[in-house]
């Protein structure tokens, strides 16, 4: 029978890992270390050198397109940051690049505080601040070499922060990164055309026996895509790119040659004949054949040197795509044709010398349309002589306009003197139509298409006959110019003549308001910082434009008494999300103007109005045709870009990467008229339309339509009215 059968088991202990309970993140607790630690081996790191590889490979859809090779020696200060001496490169056929190239500048540390990709500024994850803004998992533990290694993922904390999403691998031994895959988070958006950019990191790091941890290599994969609505697109852009450095020493001497330079690469002396014979001789696995950094070529990269040759262009591999597309693929191949039998394109030259003298000719045709002039057509000439000397003159004929204004024409001359000819003196002669008022947003030409379309011509002209005499300097170091100038100008009324317009509309223009004649002299004195010209809302610029004119029936024997002031103020400031290429930002114009004495009408100011329905940043978007005038006048005109970041928060990213911007807006302006000159105006059948009390709207504006074009919605405050609108979109 079946026995019970009693085993008795020695005791045994096992002592297994100890299990350490927190209430802290492991990974934080890793990354605190890391980032302590280098920030004390980088404040003992002063310089140091290195060997240097860069290899750029560029394909389309279809395949490789060229391939560049550039290896360095490679020396860096902390102070003077890098310069570079290339010692050899080579490049595909389809390339001609004969300067010398870096390569450790082009390599990306993912250990530094700051990594700059495209334009936009990623928080690196060993920042000081990087436990605030990313979230850090404890992924695995590994082993390399019986050392152990923590694998710790890697993800921004918000969607929208400029960061990096991926992997890095720590040693525990001395809480050092050595591996980093990473790329950038879904904040990483581009404005039109680019429709997507895409990069994938790799990178490893060594100390080389000693504390301080340097890349020893780089492994970038990017792909950007560029298309323009549905028109033209240009083929997937891929770049590969393979890095290494090597042979590091660190904190020791480098020559104080290269900081004295202000080049950042130079060749060195030998450089330029072992180029020569590397493009000489069949490509080879060991690419440069260089000991030490280089990175041995791909099959496919081996091929690409043997079968690309000079006729395989850039602008070929990546020509455009779609209906435009096509266009201007076959302008590129017309202008080759040209270019190539010496026909126009060759031809063209900027100036020629004359005796050793460099003369710069110009002609320009100058054309516009409006109710007083009808169509003038005319042209003008200018001859730089040494860009020293200038002369020119102009004429046109007005096809409407009652006589003695059927006919404009003038003269001009301007003198460049002093060491830096950074001053000029410049005179000027001018008879025809004058517009009475001058607008920051619109000019002769943009009316000219709007009231031949059948609009409101928006300006009211007069007859002037001026000589202007003036002295410019400009001040390169304040971005910045002063003028002051002398006005003689004898002027006199001018009346409605037309009312065309091409869609046959016959909208009746509204007459041409008469002004006070006589002969006005006057001194003004003009300061500009910035680019004073129009930019039309379409870029954001900061700058300051103030202009005082004083006109005396005393001393001057004008026939007006007059002081005017006007200021105008432009600022573009970067608000939230920094970091990204394109910032939140809000740009501003304030203009205004006043006076002392009696102001003829000729020199009242405006706030202006919007040509519905099309809409402009700097104008009154619910004001409609024509600008509000006075003796004296302010306005306020603002913007907040909020670029793709609402889209981003509602997760629509499709739209985000299509370029769509939301926009806040507003706008607030007034013009004032005393009462006395008010009365005295209609008396004499000059009707001035002024504000009559603050006009404030605010608006939301959807940007990026169609790539181009913004939808604006804007509210009036102060009165009824509601306005859609349609813009042209910011690009910055």
């Amino acid at each position: 029978p079946a026995q019970p059968l009693q085993i008795t088991l020695p005791r045994s202990t096992l002592q297994m890992e100890e299990v350490v309970v927190s209430g802290e993140n492991p990974a934080e607790r890793i990354m605190r270390r890391v980032i302590e630690q280098k920030q004390q081996w980088r404040a003992e790191l002063a310089t140091y050198r290195a060997d240097a590889y860069n290899r750029f490979t560029v394909a389309n859809d279809t395949g490789i397109v060229s391939i560049i090779e550039t290896q360095t020696r490679a020396f860096w200060d902390k102070n003077e940051g890098m310069r570079e001496v290339q010692t050899a490169k080579r490049q595909t056929a389809n390339l001609d690049i004969d300067d010398a190239l870096p390569a450790a500048l082009f390599v990306a540390n993912l250990y530094d505080d700051n990594i700059e990709i495209g334009g936009h500024s990623l928080m690196g994850v060993t920042h000081p601040e990087a436990l605030q803004h990313y979230t850090f998992t404890l992924d695995s533990t590994r082993a390399i070499d019986g050392q152990v290694v923590y694998d710790i993922g890697v993800k921004p904390d918000g969607r929208l922060r400029s960061a990096f999403t991926g992997r890095v691998a720590v040693l525990d031994s001395a809480y050092a990164l050595l591996e980093a895959d990473l790329r950038p988070n879904r904040s990483f958006v581009f404005p039109p055309p680019v429709r997507s950019y895409r990069v994938h990191f790799t990178q490893q790091f060594s100390n080389f026996g000693r504390s301080f941890w340097l890349p020893v290599d780089l492994r970038a994969e990017h792909e950007i895509n560029v298309a323009f609505t549905g028109l033209i697109s240009l083929p997937p852009i891929r770049i590969d790119q393979v890095s290494r450095l090597s042979g590091y020493e660190a904190n020791v001497p480098l020559p104080d040659s290269l900081y004295r330079r202000s080049e950042r690469v130079v060749m060195d002396s030998t450089a330029r004949a072992r180029i020569d014979a590397l493009a000489a001789r069949p490509v080879e696995s060991d690419t440069l054949a260089f000991a030490g950094s280089s990175v041995p070529l791909t099959i496919a990269e081996r091929r690409a040197y043997r079968q690309i040759d000079s006729t395989a262009t850039i602008e070929k591999a990546f020509a455009p795509r779609g209906p435009l597309g096509r266009l201007i693929r076959a302008r590129m191949n017309d202008e080759n044709e040209a270019s190539s039998e010496g026909g126009p394109v060759a031809a063209q030259a900027s100036g020629e010398y004359l005796g050793g003298v460099d003369i710069e000719r110009e002609l320009r045709p100058r054309l516009w349309y409006n109710r007083v002039e009808g169509l003038h057509a005319g042209a003008s000439f200018a001859i730089d002589v040494e860009d020293r000397f200038r002369v020119g003159g102009r004429g046109g004929y007005n096809t409407s306009a009652a006589s003695p204004l059927a006919w404009t024409y003038g003269a001009q001359a301007g003198l460049r003197f002093g060491p830096d000819r950074q001053t000029r003196l410049v005179g000027s002669y001018r008879y025809g139509v004058d517009r009475r008022y001058r607008s920051p947003v619109y000019g002769r030409i943009a009316n000219t298409i709007w009231t031949l379309g059948g609009g409101l011509d928006y300006f009211d002209y007069f007859g002037n006959e001026r000589v202007r005499v003036g002295i410019e300097r400009e001040l390169a170091a304040l971005e910045s110019t002063v003028e002051l100038r002398f006005n003689n100008e004898r002027q006199f009324a001018a009346e409605r003549t037309t009312s065309y317009d091409l869609f046959g509309r016959n909208r009746l223009q509204p007459p041409n308001p008469s002004i006070d004649e006589g002969m006005l002299r006057s001194l003004s004195l003009t300061v500009g910082i910035g680019d004073t010209s129009p930019q039309l809302g379409i870029f954001g610029d900061s700058r300051l434009m103030v202009q005082v004119e004083h006109s005396t029936t005393d001393w001057l024997s004008s026939d007006y008494d007059f002081t005017r002031f006007h200021a105008q103020l432009d600022g573009h400031i970067e608000t939230f999300f920094q970091r990204r290429l394109l910032p939140n930002a809000l740009d501003v114009r304030v203009v205004g103007g006043t006076f002392t004495g009696t102001l003829p009408v000729q020199r009242f100011g405006i706030v202006d109005a919007s040509w519905r329905p099309f809409s402009v940043f700097g104008a009154l978007k619910t004001l409609e045709d024509r600008p509000y005038q006075g003796e004296q006048y302010a306005g306020l005109f603002w913007e907040h870009s909020f670029r793709t970041v609402p889209l981003e928060l509602l997760g629509l990213y499709g739209l985000a990467e299509q370029g769509y911007n939301i926009v806040l807006h507003g706008g607030h302006g007034q013009t004032w008229i005393s009462d006395a000159r008010q009365a005295e105006l209609r008396r004499r059948g000059i009707p001035i339309a002024d504000s009559d009390g603050m006009h404030h709207e605010l608006g939301l504006s959807i940007s990026g339509v169609l790539g181009a074009l913004r939808l604006d919605l804007t509210k009036r405050l102060d009165a009824p009215g509601f306005t859609v609108g349609l813009g042209l979109a910011r690009l910055y």
